[in-house]
């Protein structure tokens, strides 16, 4: 729009120029199309908020199935947010910053620390919480997984330690859950950083909850609700392979006597040979390297099958 507004300023500029086009009528034409302008961006505002407003709709009334596939790509950007907020407790500093999830009157408690690669599970674990007796303490920092990695902001270190340090000191935590290892977009480069492992060791050090570590996700070149939307008659066309994108082997088995491993790779692609972005119409992912809230709270139940076999309720 404003691209368009710069066009017509620049044509009526060479109008006056060149034309002599009277002063008064140019300054006429500039309101209307200013006016035009405006009009357009309300149109286009108003369309985008019933557009979110018929996403929450169906989001409460868990008919997002029923909606077609396009739909739901072009709402994904609320559809992903489901119903925890992936800003709301998101530090943006060195400091700690922390929200209570799962059974907040609960006496024990799972923390879970790192970025957003860990936030992304918390509809599994605020389920998990509730059904359990067990307060999940969300403890997060944007692009910052535990201990870092190379892609991280200066501070995470920092944030790294006060994190270690406030869950050292919260004898309630029974459980830590943090990211494992770090994907990429390409090849299977899947590894565990030096500083993960490191912070591993501070947390055993540091606190007698049990660690366990959640394998990393898939990560892609292109966002995956672009290559639907752009295959919407034939979305296998967008499958990928498993192993093009993680280890053949879980890298982070390598140090069990620090953390405990679990893999949630088979609850977005049951087949290794050919993953889908779409399960019963609901993209999968919420842009090139996050799952979507929506479809993590959709597979719930089976991510708490597979908590149960590593923290059992106490």
């Amino acid at each position: 729009i404003l691209q368009m507004l710069r066009l017509f300023l620049f044509i009526f500029y060479v109008e006056l120029r060149l034309n002599k086009l009277n002063l008064i009528y140019f300054f006429i034409l500039i309101s209307l199309i200013i006016l035009a302008t405006i009009a357009i961006y309300t149109t286009l505002y108003l369309k985008n908020k019933n557009m979110e407003k018929k996403s929450l709709e169906l989001l409460e009334n868990n008919s997002l199935s029923t909606n077609r596939l396009k739909d739901n790509i072009l709402s994904i950007r609320v559809l992903g947010v489901s119903k925890i907020s992936r800003d709301e407790c998101m530090s943006s500093t060195d400091e700690v910053q922390t929200c209570i999830w799962g059974d907040t009157t609960a006496d024990q408690s799972i923390a879970l620390v790192g970025g957003s690669h860990i936030e992304q599970w918390l509809p599994i674990f605020d389920k998990y919480g509730k059904q359990n007796s067990f307060q999940v303490i969300q403890i997060t920092k944007a692009d910052c997984p535990l201990g870092g990695s190379e892609y991280s902001p200066k501070d995470c270190l920092t944030w790294t330690d006060k994190a270690i340090n406030y869950i050292a000191e919260k004898n309630t935590i029974k459980y830590i859950v943090t990211n494992s290892t770090r994907t990429y977009d390409h090849d299977n480069a899947e590894n565990v950083p030096k500083g993960y492992s490191s912070s591993f060791l501070k947390l055993k050090q540091a606190s007698s909850a049990k660690l366990i570590g959640i394998r990393d996700n898939t990560r892609f070149k292109i966002d995956p609700n672009l290559c639907l939307a752009n295959n919407l008659k034939n979305p296998e066309k967008c499958n990928y392979r498993l192993n093009r994108h993680l280890a053949i082997e879980d890298p982070s088995v390598q140090y069990k006597d620090l953390i405990t491993s679990i893999d949630f790779s088979d609850l977005y692609c049951p087949s290794t040979e050919s993953c889908d972005f779409h399960e019963q119409n609901i993209p999968i992912f919420l842009d090139t390297n996050h799952l979507s809230f929506i479809y993590v709270d959709m597979i719930a139940d089976q991510g708490i099958r597979i908590l149960e076999n590593v923290m059992p309720s106490q």
